[in-house]
């Protein structure tokens, strides 16, 4: 992941549903998941609502009935990444609300299209072109009992396992992949541009910033890695996968902004991914969870005695 993000390039991937793994029915198996690793079908997750950001387990509003065979949804997603072109939609929706995020929340497994499913595409300034993200409109979607995804209630653990693995963990590769390759060229940069007849490579204001950005890298990818190893052993990393996100985010964007700082005008064109860069950097403190909302889930960890920062 983190090769993959040196450059700006779009490479072909195939996103894997993890979620789906452990989770899905046979019968669900062969029509989604193993398409979807054979890169035939692609996927959208559908969990943020216009009024359940940072609070999703306690304020979704989308609701699933159950009416015979089929469960009965409506309501609204947004900042659903590909939804458009997704072949089908992962998506929560609330089943029992008394109990919700603690058994109350369902996932199913949504095909696009279906009747009542609608979208209106969200212009970001992180792609000010062709939309990426949509709000996702359900009215009166039927969804037959067979597209649940796992036991009903689980929707919401499952969603958060997924968050934690794809989402937050890799948003430190993500970070350490642009600012490497930007690093790379800063350095490169420094030492052929000159003024008052000196590489600027030479000027210790230069040389902090550089240091500073190596430092970042160096950091993140070290506890990085080691939190996907302990993921991988079946430890619970969800504190430490905030923290991750958090670091990803706030270093990330610092450190992109004294990048481009180095580089100076040239950095603010186009002809470079500098620019580029520094919208996703930044976008990283508010995407997958605010910096805020992760301190708060890290705070919460650390009163809770549920990590060990002793070493």
């Amino acid at each position: 992941d983190e090769e993959v993000h040196k450059s700006i390039v779009q490479l072909p991937t195939s996103p894997v549903p993890m979620m789906m793994i452990g989770a899905a029915t046979p019968e669900q198996e062969q029509e989604y998941l193993l398409p979807s690793v054979d890169g035939k079908l692609h996927y959208a997750f559908g969990q943020t609502e216009p009024n359940a950001g940072s609070d999703p387990g306690g304020m979704m509003q989308t609701r699933a009935v159950l009416d015979g065979d089929d469960w009965v949804i409506n309501g609204t997603k947004t900042f659903i990444s590909g939804a458009t072109s997704a072949d089908y939609i992962l998506l929560q929706a609330v089943t029992d609300p008394d109990k919700r995020q603690r058994g109350g929340i369902t996932m199913f497994i949504i095909d696009n299209p279906s009747p009542g499913l609608s979208f209106d595409p969200i212009r970001l300034w992180v792609n000010p072109g062709k939309a990426q993200q949509f709000t996702v409109n359900l009215d009166n979607v039927r969804v037959p009992q067979t597209k649940v995804l796992g036991n009903v209630g689980d929707g919401f653990t499952l969603g958060q396992k997924w968050l934690v693995h794809h989402d937050r963990m890799l948003r430190g590769s993500m970070a350490t992949g642009i600012l490497s390759r930007a690093l790379e060229m800063a350095i490169e940069w420094a030492k052929e541009r000159v003024t008052y007849g000196r590489p600027i490579a030479d000027r210790q204001a230069i040389q902090y910033m550089l240091t500073d950005v190596y430092t970042d890298i160096m950091t993140l990818r070290s506890f990085t890695r080691e939190t996907a190893a302990r993921a991988d052993a079946g430890e619970d990393v969800r504190v430490e996968a905030s923290m991750i996100k958090y670091c990803a985010g706030e270093w990330g964007w610092r450190s992109i902004d004294k990048i481009m700082q180095v580089f100076g005008g040239t950095g603010e064109t186009l002809d470079l991914p500098i620019a580029h860069w520094y919208h996703i950097l930044r976008h990283a403190r508010i995407g997958g969870g605010t910096s805020e909302i992760h301190k708060f889930v890290m705070a919460r960890g650390l009163l809770d005695d549920r990590v060990n920062f002793q070493g």
